[in-house]
């Protein structure tokens, strides 16, 4: 299968294996690639080598928390933050830990909204990368 070098791509982390699919279809349907993790242990490493469009990160992961991969992302490259849509569960509590509210792309709550996570993840990707207009140019 031959994809699109300017079609949008995005990694989903997210251990819930019902959501982790629902997020691929979703944004798969936009016509963006996506790969998924179903932990956090191998996701700094693939973000920093792939270096995707967007990442859709849930916090509450097993073996590295998507709170502890954040911290990695903003020791090793900062302007990969602004790359990141957290979408958790995780309580009002727990999220007082997240200290890089202000860096992250965004923060949604589940259970979420389809329309408002794929608005989301677009602009999002729209704001760290040129349009396809002004790529193929």
């Amino acid at each position: 299968m031959t994809t699109d070098p300017l079609a949008l791509r995005v990694l989903v982390v997210d251990d819930d294996r019902g959501i982790r699919h629902l997020l691929e279809l979703l944004l798969e349907r936009q016509g963006w690639v996506v790969e998924s993790l179903e932990d956090g242990s191998e996701a700094v490493e693939r973000i920093l080598s792939s270096r995707p469009d967007v990442v859709v990160l849930d916090l509450m992961l097993p073996h590295t928390s998507g709170f502890e991969i954040l911290e990695r992302l903003q020791a090793a490259e900062p302007a990969l933050m602004h790359h990141v849509v957290v979408v958790t569960a995780a309580s009002s509590q727990t999220l007082g830990a997240l200290h890089c509210q202000d860096v992250i792309w965004k923060l949604i709550r589940k259970p979420f909204d389809i329309g408002e996570l794929v608005t989301s993840v677009s602009a999002c990707a729209a704001a760290q990368r040129p349009s396809r207009a002004e790529a193929a140019h």
